[in-house]
């Protein structure tokens, strides 16, 4: 999809394409998101403390994810594209230097194989979300799977909706407001997404964890009209 006016924003983003299970093409999708981000501040003439305001974050933490020193979290990534007038869905399909969010098959299907659901990672070494929502109707809730990087931490983000995640494997660390707590394999936890939460992994090892929140970010499919 592309946007009129924003096509500044989309230098620096790349595409990998990684395999196919059976039939099913997949492909990781990495976005140099400071670069897109910057590009689309400039085109709507925002400083970088016009977008704090209206986004509700730092204009220091603004300034780090522009410069890639940090990734945002989907949930902030919203309320960025929020506050630049566009939806989270639309900057996820910008197409621009070969990115583009649909999936390379048609097929309708209940199943999606291990690894091959939409993948999307928002910068080098941050989070990698693999997207397992599959739409027949009109889904109350979406599935995607957390891979954390060993070290890494995420923002402190709110959101609408509720939340439950399930340690897949590893260990990761889960803030809820000032509260840690550290998770491994088998187990869960509940939030209300209003609660400010985030998650990381501790240094020495990565973790994956299953997310199912009543609050839809990646609703690509909408978008692109594209079939699991």
């Amino acid at each position: 999809m592309r946007v009129s006016g924003i096509s500044s924003a989309t230098s620096g983003a790349r595409i990998q394409t990684v395999g196919a299970v059976g039939l099913l093409q997949y492909t990781v999708f990495t976005m140099s998101i400071g670069a897109v981000l910057r590009g689309l501040r400039k085109d709507a003439r925002l400083t970088l403390g016009q977008l704090s305001s209206k986004s509700g974050l730092s204009a220091s933490f603004l300034s780090q994810v522009e410069r890639n020193v940090c990734s945002p979290s989907l949930a902030s990534l919203e309320r960025i594209s929020g506050a630049l007038g566009l939806p989270l869905t639309t900057l996820l399909s910008l197409q621009g230097d070969g990115i583009s969010t649909t999936p390379d098959t048609t097929i309708v299907s209940p199943i999606i194989h291990k690894g091959a659901g939409f993948q999307l990672q928002l910068g080098a070494g941050a989070i990698r979300y693999e997207h397992l929502t599959i739409k027949f109707s009109e889904p109350e809730f979406e599935v995607i799977t957390h891979n954390i990087p060993a070290g890494h931490q995420s923002d402190i983000r709110t959101h609408t909706g509720d939340e439950f995640g399930y340690v897949l494997q590893g260990e990761i660390i889960l803030t809820v407001e000032e509260h840690e707590y550290r998770l491994t394999a088998g187990d869960a936890y509940q939030i209300r997404g209003r609660d400010p939460h985030g998650y990381g992994a501790p240094r020495e090892s990565p973790g994956e964890v299953l997310v199912v929140s009543t609050r839809k970010f990646i609703e690509w499919y909408e978008t692109t009209g594209a079939k699991h």
